[in-house]
């Protein structure tokens, strides 16, 4: 490659990345713009994208993160700096910031994330036949054992990513938070707090769970949460676990709350897997660890 032609044109492709709204780019996003600009910058035909961007490596400011997953590999491109929560959604189409991340996002904790949420909705799946039905003795030896947890893991500078499949809710309470002057994908608090209800490991445990729920008073819809569990159908009882936060955290009246109770409450739940100390909550019938009263 003749490095003048490049050397020519790189004030114009400086001006190019500079006039983008977003400053974060996969390989193919790249490659289309090499293909639609090359004629104009006047560059090599036999340029490749791999070559185009191991130059503009060495002389802009474009920078690489690579992730190595389990189960695929990556590089993602940035133009200058950007914050994380505006380069992980750029792993996996229509893939949101959930659990400990959306927490974070939404001032839920003070705790700096260790390890970064995106969950990618998996394809819609028929529900469970209704004759599957739960039975105490299917409740307690579920809850005994460790929860499921996602191995699509790769390390990102001194932090983690987690790569999460769900369960397909049509993308149910998804919205877009600007952060450093981007969009950036997330759940809502209502489906953050469900979320992390269903899977407190990914959310730094039960008490985790509990504070961010202290940390959502005077910010959250009942009606909301309630429309969301409808349409989310769990096949576990996990209103009585929510209904349990809400009234722990002191965010409704036990009179507001009674919306949840139209559910039905049949079976004693929990809120996690394998807790210690365990009682009763006889209101929501459910277990938690006594710890919590004090």
């Amino acid at each position: 490659m003749k490095t003048t032609r490049f050397n020519i044109a790189k004030p114009d492709i400086i001006k190019l990345f500079d006039s983008y709204r977003k400053n974060v780019f996969t390989y193919s996003d790249i490659s289309m713009i090499l293909d639609q600009n090359r004629d104009f910058w006047r560059l090599p035909q036999n340029m490749s994208t791999k070559k185009f961007i191991s130059v503009l490596q060495e002389k802009t400011k474009l920078n690489v993160h690579k992730f190595s997953f389990p189960s695929f590999n990556k590089q993602i491109y940035i133009w200058g700096e950007s914050s994380v929560f505006n380069i992980l959604p750029a792993l996996k189409p229509d893939a949101y910031f959930s659990h400990y991340s959306a927490m974070y996002i939404h001032n839920l904790t003070t705790q700096l994330p260790k390890t970064y949420y995106l969950n990618v909705e998996q394809s819609p799946k028929p529900r469970i036949p209704s004759n599957t039905s739960l039975t105490q003795e299917k409740l307690d030896f579920a809850f005994s054992r460790k929860p499921r947890a996602s191995n699509n893991i790769a390390k990102y500078n001194d932090s983690r990513v987690s790569l999460l499949n769900g369960k397909n809710h049509n993308n149910l309470g998804i919205m877009n938070i600007e952060i450093d002057e981007h969009e950036v994908p997330v759940t809502d608090i209502e489906r953050t707090l469900i979320d992390i209800t269903v899977r407190p490991n990914y959310a730094g445990g039960v008490f985790e769970v509990l504070s961010a729920f202290r940390n959502a008073k005077g910010q959250t819809s009942l009606n909301r949460i309630q429309s969301y569990l409808n349409k989310m159908d769990f096949i576990y009882p996990y209103h009585q676990a929510i209904g349990f936060y809400l009234s722990k955290a002191g965010l409704y009246s036990n009179d507001k709350l009674s919306l949840l109770k139209k559910k039905p409450i049949k079976l004693n739940f929990y809120i996690g897997h394998r807790l210690p100390n365990l009682k009763l909550d006889k209101n929501w019938k459910v277990y938690y660890p006594s710890d919590m009263d004090s």
